[in-house]
């Protein structure tokens, strides 16, 4: 194996462990961050507004940060089920 082909592989496994890090820092008990949710959905403000206040996300608002309920994310995907 070449060094460049040594280096990909390297970045690979260390983009793999960083992924890994932040999925798992980004929850508190259960509780992810908006910004989390979003990037993981690819969505904006106007659509996690929309799923707010029709209920479909449980959400915890501590200062200006709001935090949303993994149960109530997991819902929303079962929920929205094609094929069914």
């Amino acid at each position: 194996m070449s060094d460049y082909g040594k280096i990909l592989y390297e970045l690979q496994i260390m983009r793999g462990q960083i992924s890994t890090i932040d999925m798992t820092a980004t929850t508190i008990d259960g509780w992810l961050p908006r910004k989390f949710v979003m990037k993981f959905f690819d969505i904006g403000d106007t659509t996690m507004v929309k799923y707010e206040k029709e209920g479909k996300l449980l959400v915890s608002k501590i200062g200006n940060r709001k935090f949303y309920c993994k149960n109530s994310i997991s819902n929303l995907i079962k929920s929205n089920i094609l094929n069914k």
